[in-house]
Formats: C-alpha cells, sequence, structure tokens
C-alpha cells in the first residue's frame, strides 16, 4: 500500500472516530442536561417512580455506550490506525486481514460486557448495602 493511501485511510478513520466521539459528547450532555431538569421537576411534583429493572438496565447500558464511545475511541485512535494499517500491508499481499470496523466492533462490544458486569456489581453491592444495616455505620 502506497503512503498517500495510507495516509488518507488514516484520516478517513480519525475523523470518523472524532465525529463519533463529537456526537456521544452531545448526547451525554444533552441527556445530563435534560435528566436534571427530569429530576428536579419529578421530585418537586412528587411523583418520583422507579423504572422496571429492564429498563433501567437498557437505559444505563445505552448511556455506557455513548460516554465510552465519546472518551475511550479518542485515546483508541492510535491503535485503530495502527490495526488498519497492518492490516491493509496484509490484505494487499493476499494473506488473511480482518477489517478495522470488526476491531472497533470488538473494542466496542468488550467495553458494553464490562458495563453490562459494572451493572450487576452495582445491583449486587446497593442490595447488600440494604440489607446490612451495619454497613452504613
Amino acid at each position: 500500500m502506497d503512503r498517500i493511501q495510507s495516509y488518507r485511510q488514516e484520516r478517513v478513520i480519525i475523523s470518523a472516530l472524532v465525529l463519533l466521539s463529537a456526537f456521544a459528547w452531545v448526547v451525554t450532555f444533552y441527556y445530563s442536561h435534560s435528566m436534571d431538569s427530569q429530576q428536579m421537576s419529578t421530585q418537586m411534583s412528587g411523583m418520583e417512580q422507579k423504572p422496571s429493572l429492564i429498563l433501567e438496565a437498557l437505559l444505563f447500558l445505552s448511556m455506557w455506550i455513548v460516554m465510552m464511545v465519546a472518551m475511550m475511541f479518542p485515546a483508541a485512535a492510535p491503535v485503530v490506525i495502527i490495526f488498519s494499517n497492518l492490516h491493509q500491508n496484509r490484505k494487499t499481499k493476499n494473506e488473511g486481514f480482518i477489517p478495522t470496523w470488526v476491531f472497533v466492533g470488538g473494542y466496542l462490544l468488550v467495553w458494553t460486557l464490562f458495563g453490562v458486569l459494572a451493572y450487576f456489581v452495582d445491583l449486587i453491592v446497593g442490595h447488600l448495602g440494604m440489607s446490612l444495616p451495619n454497613l452504613h455505620k
């Protein structure tokens, strides 16, 4: 692969990661502001309702993924570029290669699974804290 093509590919990857990250930051700020407003109006009206466990888990996981994209994609960009260059070279030599989107998708999947684990650990710790009153002292 020639250097000009490699440079273009790097620019496309960096641009995509930056755009996804910027979009995720916008979503994060929007929902943090709307959640604050919604919490205040709910508390003032006295009609606070707890969402179902499934809905709560889905909301947590969706925000987890959005915030992960916002914060981790910029940090992962150098590794994604290295991966892309290595596998593009393999492709030009007709060797087995993995597309860059599969690598990024795997990265997202691993962080999503970690978010699921963190959610359930939080549930267990919260439940233990409520069931063992001596922990509050």
